[in-house]
């Protein structure tokens, strides 16, 4: 699967160091993942796990909550093909 050039320009964008960046990304993220093409943001599903535990665990509280609303946004479109990154996703949250 290739992944659509404005997914890539956002991803990049949520790397960055700049708060406000990954803030306007995230924001851009989010109504990217409303369009109807459930195939561009299953493309970014490898990309998606390591990105997002990034973002939540960054000193900026409107980030992480940004973050948070973009993985809604993600699993609202996606449903069932997020299955085989959760382990991935929750076991960087554990615990135990």
């Amino acid at each position: 699967m290739q992944i659509d050039a404005n997914f890539q320009l956002t991803l990049k964008k949520m790397v960055k160091k700049d708060a406000t960046t990954k803030l306007k990304a995230l924001n851009e993220f989010t109504s990217l993942c409303s369009q109807p093409e459930v195939a561009d943001v299953k493309a970014i599903l490898p990309f998606w796990p390591r990105l997002y535990i990034q973002l939540s665990n960054d000193t900026e509280h409107r980030v992480r909550e940004a973050a948070h609303i973009s993985h809604k946004a993600v699993i609202e479109k996606v449903k069932k093909y997020l299955a085989p990154y959760l382990k991935e996703i929750m076991g960087k949250y554990s615990f135990f």
